[in-house]
């Protein structure tokens, strides 16, 4: 059965990437080299990625019409041959609810890592550990332990509990940092786990503090230094307005700011907007420029013909290419309580009139989604400057990680009727 065509747009933090492939044959033989497609699907939760079987996979020509049809496999992967002429391509999930990604104009190759919405719960093997420490507090006065919570939530990532990062931060100039990993496979007990003096000793342990330049003062401006990015526990410290970096501890070592702003307009309708900012450590002796850029109102002015487009539904033309010359991705999310669709692609082009199963377009009726909203998201790394840059990019890290480093995001949120 044909599906319906609407303009949609949608939102997702998680990026993805497509490696272009050649093509071509030889003209002395009969023989023809077939490209494909190809990825693995899968749900994010707290005890790392899980496989997502039975999610259909669309491919769409340019103007957003479906020429090819196929489900993945029970890990979540597929491949699909990809032929001239095909353009887009689609994920969709349709259950309770109904969640689907686009991504725009994409060639060949592996995308990676696809992150979807889940309609499942995460059934993760979890526990709460506290930490002792009678032992530590005399030996490190002027310091105070982070995570600072008295349970730490870690959960088993492929049957082991993952290890969790403390660290010590000075509470006082002159005090240095300190930071350790525990692993609590053996030491979970229903008992706090004992700090001990020699799971802080080592100059490798030893943190510097990091200077934030750009920063902008606000009720929610916060900083923090992220270490190794881990399913399972809690790995991230958050502090205000400082952070450290404990490069010889943890190996790779992420610096991040973000501030946010609520506007409500006349309309009724309302903005989120946040500008978040993440650097990788190279040199803690350094000032790292946070960059966070609070200027909404460009952002606003660019997405009104998207917001047209939709409720006119047609093919779209969008450009935030004005709005910074880094940006290397653009993430609309339009969606509701029961249904949410997101649609990647360049800082430029086009929304074509991409076509949905019958059966999912049911579940999407702009003119009662009362409580729809609108998202953007502008992906602005240093790292690449165009949108299949972006995606080989990203096609690499997405098989470990979901982290881009020394990218900036700029994410603006329209609630309301659309």
């Amino acid at each position: 059965m044909e599906g319906n065509k609407l303009v949609l747009v949608g939102l997702t933090l998680s990026l993805l990437t497509a490696c272009g492939g050649g093509s071509g044959g030889d003209n002395n033989s009969a023989s023809v080299i077939v490209e494909t497609i190809k990825g693995r699907v899968i749900n994010e939760t707290t005890c790392g990625n899980q496989s997502y079987p039975g999610v259909e996979v669309l491919v769409h020509d340019n103007a957003g019409k479906i020429v090819k049809r196929v489900k993945n496999t029970d890990d979540g992967e597929f491949s699909v041959s990809w032929d001239k002429g095909d353009t887009h391509i689609s994920f969709v999930k349709n259950g309770v609810n109904l969640h689907a990604k686009t991504l725009l104009n994409v060639s060949a190759g592996d995308l990676g890592l696809i992150p979807l919405k889940s309609d499942a719960t995460n059934n993760c093997d979890c526990t709460y550990v506290n930490f002792d420490t009678s032992e530590i507090a005399p030996l490190y006065p002027n310091t105070q332990l982070l995570p600072s919570s008295s349970n730490v939530k870690v959960c088993k990532v492929e049957g082991k509990y993952q290890s969790i990062n403390l660290a010590l931060v000075p509470t006082q100039d002159g005090v240095a940092p300190i930071a350790t990993s525990i692993d609590v496979n053996n030491l979970i007990n229903g008992q706090a786990i004992l700090l001990k003096a020699e799971d802080f000793n080592g100059e490798y342990r030893q943190g510097q503090a990091i200077t934030l330049d750009g920063l902008v003062s606000g009720d929610h401006l916060s900083t923090g230094s992220v270490s190794n990015r881990q399913s399972g526990a809690d790995q991230q410290f958050s502090w205000q307005q400082s952070a450290y970096a404990f490069p010889q501890q943890f190996g790779e070592e992420y610096v991040s700011a973000s501030h946010t702003q609520f506007h409500n307009l006349p309309n009724g309708t309302s903005i989120f907007y946040l500008s978040a900012h993440t650097q990788q450590i190279h040199d803690a002796n350094k000032i790292y420029n946070a960059e966070i850029n609070r200027d909404f109102a460009p952002l606003l002015e660019a997405l009104q013909p998207v917001l047209e487009g939709v409720a006119a539904n047609q093919a779209t033309s969008y450009d935030f290419s004005q709005y910074d010359a880094n940006i290397s991705a653009v993430n609309f999310e339009l969606g509701s309580q029961a249904w949410d669709w997101s649609i990647e692609g360049a800082k430029s082009g086009t929304l074509p009139l991409i076509e949905l199963p019958t059966d999912a377009v049911h579940k999407i009726n702009l003119s009662t989604s009362f409580n729809s909203s609108l998202g953007l998201i502008l992906v602005e790394s240093k790292n690449s400057t165009s949108y299949a840059d972006f995606r080989q990019e990203w096609a690499k890290v997405s098989r470990d990680s979901y982290f881009l480093t020394d990218a900036k995001v700029s994410i603006l949120h329209i609630s309301g009727k659309i």
